[in-house]
């Protein structure tokens, strides 16, 4: 690897699918009194919140295998302020990350599972515990239906944070088409659900298993290692995304309002500011990280070292922007940040070594972290002299910065777009755009992308050379 520069069983249908163009409020008030808000208490002395909804039929409920996995006990409250023990586990998909869970609660109509794939570009409802605020409804639309490792899942647009997990994402008919997993939290309503036909393979034939008896296969080191907790590894894992990527998303922002004539006036822009609050947060996440593998204890310090840079950088980046709308113009102290901000990205920036190159081949952080391994197996950190473009692993389909006369820039991809497909083929990360176009060149493309939250689409013709 080169030298990395962040430059950049049965279903019952007890609820009948209602009528097409259901509103947030019918499918709130049709739907809500069958999902749960989940508290966790787990083995590592902490408690969590997760969503779930009962689904096939009474005393059986859907949640997500990470929220349970590590319970000691569990709680569900309605909406109508009951709570039931929740009380082990029945059947549980790990790699596709839902569960069935026996919950003590009868009467309550089980929630229709869709079984066909949603339209994308359809309506789509969430109702959860976003933050531990309960019952709480949003509304977006299904993005994009991707697949990783085999797997299918739903990109939406609902807002949804830490607490939605497992919860239903609706369509609007009523019917649950995905179950909340997670979302990139340094994009915009950039979040994911596993398709509701995944929990039709569960078996809720089987009796349940007390949560003192459930086991979780824990990925271990080669032989003579450490074990290692994959929390740890995934946080450790999220920061090195977030150093590679802060070099990309400071020049996005400088290119759409820095460049931009009086482009200030309008000030950061709220992804700078969810920027910020994200590696604020990693920031905080990572004094809790430790390891005994000299490895990973070596990374974490290396790692710390460089999210406070990055958290300098952009903290910089934003107060220029404000002292320059303030002002009305670039002061000599805005521009003073911004130099603060170029060197501090400087020192973000992440680089190769021997710790990051064992870390990425180790087996036990390969199965904690295995996008980030695959990204950089994609080669990601090359230079992207031939195609031009920077692009984030975080928003892995934004074009955070070109090179100008590059490859990219020729067929007219702008800083800011985010791809949706080439020649009708949809891509899913940067490495899939660069491949496409390297693929396809002296030949006529169709290029389809989101900018300035439209979708447009042109033909262009990828340079020979």
């Amino acid at each position: 690897m080169r030298h990395l520069v962040a430059v950049i069983a049965f279903l019952v249908l007890a609820v009948p699918a209602l009528a097409d163009g259901m509103t947030a409020a019918d499918v709130y008030k049709a739907s809500v009194p069958s999902v749960m808000v989940l508290t966790v208490a787990a083995k590592d002395g902490k408690t969590y919140i997760g969503t779930g909804f009962v689904a096939f039929k009474d005393g059986l409920a859907v949640a997500a295998w990470h929220v349970v996995k590590d319970a000691v006990t569990v709680t569900a409250k309605f909406n109508d302020g009951q709570e039931f023990e929740v009380s082990g586990l029945i059947d549980s998909d790990p790699k596709r990350d839902i569960a069935l869970v026996h919950v003590k609660e009868f009467g309550r109509k089980p929630l229709t599972l869709s079984a066909t794939p949603p339209e994308i570009g359809g309506k789509a409802y969430v109702i959860g515990a976003p933050e531990g605020l309960e019952f709480t409804v949003s509304d977006g639309i299904v993005s994009q239906i991707r697949q990783d490792d085999g797997i299918n899942f739903y990109q939406y647009t609902c807002p949804t944070s830490h607490g939605n997990s497992g919860g239903p994402v609706f369509n609007d008919k009523g019917e649950v088409i995905a179950i909340v997993k997670g979302g990139l939290e340094s994009g915009q309503n950039l979040n994911f659900g596993m398709p509701s036909t995944y929990v039709l393979g569960l078996d809720s034939t089987l009796p349940t298993k007390p949560w003192d008896e459930v086991k979780v296969a824990r990925p271990s080191n080669e032989a003579g290692a450490s074990q290692t907790d994959p929390k740890d590894d995934r946080t450790l894992g999220y920061a090195i995304e977030v150093r590679h990527d802060i070099g990309i998303f400071l020049s996005y922002f400088k290119t759409t309002v820095v460049a931009v004539k009086n482009g200030y006036k309008n000030g950061p822009g709220s992804e700078a500011f969810q920027i910020q609050s994200n590696i604020s947060k990693i920031k905080d996440d990572l004094a809790n990280v430790d390891s005994s593998d000299p490895v990973r204890k070596r990374m974490i310090a290396a790692t710390q070292s460089g999210i406070d840079s990055a958290l300098n950088a952009i903290t910089d980046y934003i107060q220029a922007v404000v002292e320059a709308q303030n002002s009305g113009g670039w002061t000599a102290l805005s521009r003073d940040l911004m130099q603060r901000c170029n060197a501090e990205t400087v020192n973000a920036a992440l680089a190769d070594s021997d710790d990051l190159q064992a870390l990425l081949k180790d087996p036990s952080f390969r199965t904690n972290v295995p996008r980030l391994c695959k990204d950089f197996d994609g080669d990601l950190s090359s230079p992207p002299s031939k195609v031009g473009t920077y692009i984030p692993l975080l928003d892995p389909v934004l074009i955070g910065a070109l090179i100008p006369g590059g490859m990219a820039d020729k067929v007219g991809l702008q800083i800011g777009d985010r791809v949706i497909s080439i020649n009708s083929e949809d891509v899913d990360n940067g490495f899939d755009i660069r491949s496409k176009l390297i693929a396809n060149m002296g030949n006529k493309v169709r290029i389809s992308v989101y900018r300035d939250g439209k979708q447009k689409s042109w033909d262009a013709t990828v340079p020979g050379s």
